[in-house]
């Protein structure tokens, strides 16, 4: 099929037209109303005039030749991938067209095969719709992600997908403490690993897959200023005066007292202080004290269970939250540790909710308040016993993820690149403009469904630790986990390729050589000017 391409709009082009066809029609009227000349001789100088016309209108208005082609199809594949799997990979797919990366050139519908592709390697592709699939071997990581950014005591999550061909162990350590570890079984597996941020500054933990070091994680934890906790309770006990005594021991602002409810609900009215952080009991629910802490924003841990089921209820009437209990043993208590027993119930799962201790301890957000449960039973003959530090991470790890929001909370995902785009996410009160970031200004962004929190973008140059507004650092990946920066560089070349159309038609165009139409033009103007001059 002919088409146009017009270089003006409808109505200029129209006019053109009309212009030319015009010219023409006076051109026909002069040569046959000569009367000096042939009929042959009209004919011609008709015709070489209208052959002039038409070249200029074949120049203007630029005709090509539409042709219908399919799209072609390629597989095209690593330098890690063998021709072998490659040829596996192309008759499942039913693709003819097998081609390592290397000797890629054109454009259309690829499948690319494998990760190990550089920046050279896919700048061949632009212009190509590209499906990707990783191929990743045995072991191998094909996404990790944890947070750059902590506060002490919060708790890091270590997640990331591993292709698995017999049962292997993904493991994490510091020195030779093992924090976690998971045990995987064959295929693609997704995974998580957990564990309390103790140190302030860098830390270092090393990951590992069945014993072996696969890189090491690294992250940067801000130290926790002393928050101010209440006991609250309304007889004394050993339970509560050695939890008093440790929180003391910690740096800890501390106030308790032995109340009934009555009594509570008459000190929220009178008394000024900011408590941040409530330990009590389930009786204590409805006080005005702690319905003003969750509307505050404070956190409130309930222990001290006799009718659990009826107290959760009340709970969860009182300051609205969804906890939900099944009973795992008709026995009495259930052992969730080494001299460590609970309440013989667990908690739910639920999306807005986090429990450990295998379910005997848990908590919720309720905007930015916390309100968590411990069903465990008495801890303190654990620190009777001498055993202090099991009895510290006892209740360091009941207590600071429910820790109320103080401060910056800076979130970033790490492992950070060399020259690739990370997103820094601040939540404060008071909003940020922008940061400095090694020798770097990143321009923060409200955003629009929170003002407390503001994001920028932000490209390193360079690798290692570096400084994020002085008290802050960041570490900069380069050769570590290399399957994972493939793995990016790859997606974000993706995000910027059209999106593969398949057995899609595709129409050709195929214009008409520029340089014919100038040789038409020259040719037919030439004849023009010859004709009137031979055998006058």
């Amino acid at each position: 099929m002919i088409n146009f391409e017009f270089p003006f709009d409808a109505g200029w082009s129209v006019l053109l037209l009309l212009l030319m066809a015009v010219i023409l029609a006076l051109q026909v009227m002069w040569v046959l109303n000569t009367k000096r000349l042939s009929t042959p001789r009209k004919l011609i100088r008709l015709g070489l005039n209208v052959i002039f016309l038409l070249s200029i209108a074949l120049l203007i208005f630029a005709p090509y030749i539409e042709k219908e082609n399919p799209r072609q199809q390629a597989l095209v594949y690593a330098p890690n991938i063998s021709q072998d799997l490659a040829q596996q990979y192309s008759d499942s797919l039913k693709i003819e067209t097998l081609v390592p990366i290397e000797d890629f050139k054109g454009k259309g519908d690829v499948y690319l095969l494998g990760h190990d592709f550089d920046a050279k390697d896919l700048a061949k592709l632009y212009g190509s719709s590209v499906q990707w699939t990783g191929a990743y071997e045995n072991g191998v990581f094909s996404h990790l992600e944890w947070e750059g950014i902590l506060r002490q005591g919060q708790r890091q999550y270590v997640r990331g997908n591993i292709v698995v061909a017999e049962d292997t162990e993904i493991s994490i350590h510091m020195g030779d403490d093992r924090l976690d570890s998971i045990q995987l079984i064959l295929g693609d597996k997704s995974f998580q690993l957990q564990f309390l941020a103790k140190a302030t500054g860098r830390n270092e933990v090393s990951l590992r897959v069945n014993g072996e070091e696969k890189g090491l994680v690294r992250y940067f934890a801000l130290p926790n200023a002393p928050i101010h906790y209440k006991l609250l309770f309304s007889y004394p006990d050993m339970e509560n005066r050695r939890l008093a005594e440790w929180l003391g021991t910690q740096g800890q602002n501390l106030s308790s007292s032995i109340q009934t409810s009555a009594e509570a609900q008459q000190l929220a009215e009178t008394s000024g202080e900011e408590i941040q952080f409530y330990i009590t009991e389930p009786s204590m629910a409805n006080t005005a004290a702690l319905s003003e802490a969750v509307e505050e924003g404070a956190s409130i841990l309930f222990t001290n269970f006799e009718n659990t089921e009826a107290q959760i209820l009340q709970i969860n009437r009182a300051l609205g939250t969804g906890f939900q209990l099944s009973r795992v043993s008709q026995e009495g208590n259930r052992q969730v540790g080494s001299n460590l027993t609970s309440l013989p119930f667990r908690f739910a799962e639920k999306p807005n909710q986090w429990e450990f201790y295998d379910g005997a301890v848990a908590y919720q957000e309720l905007g930015g308040a916390k309100v968590g449960i411990s069903l465990l039973e008495n801890t303190f003959p654990i620190a009777f016993q001498g055993d202090t530090v099991r009895y510290g991470e006892i209740w360091s790890q009941i207590l600071d993820p429910m820790r109320p929001i103080e401060g910056e909370y800076y979130s970033l995902k790490q492992p950070v690149f060399e020259g690739f785009a990370t997103e820094i996410e601040v939540n404060s009160s008071n909003p940020i403009n922008r940061l400095i970031a090694d020798e770097d200004t990143v321009f923060m962004a409200s955003s629009p469904i929170n003002s407390f929190i503001t994001k920028g973008k932000w490209i390193p140059a360079g690798n290692g630790w570096v400084t994020l507004s002085d008290s802050l650092e960041i570490y900069i990946h380069a050769n570590e986990f290399k399957e994972v920066h493939q793995n990016q560089l790859i997606s974000h070349f993706l995000r910027s390729q059209p999106p593969l159309r398949g057995t899609e038609i595709l129409t050709e165009k195929k214009p008409l050589s520029s340089w014919w139409i100038l040789g038409l033009i020259v040719v037919s103007a030439s004849m023009l000017w010859v004709e009137p001059r031979v055998n006058k």
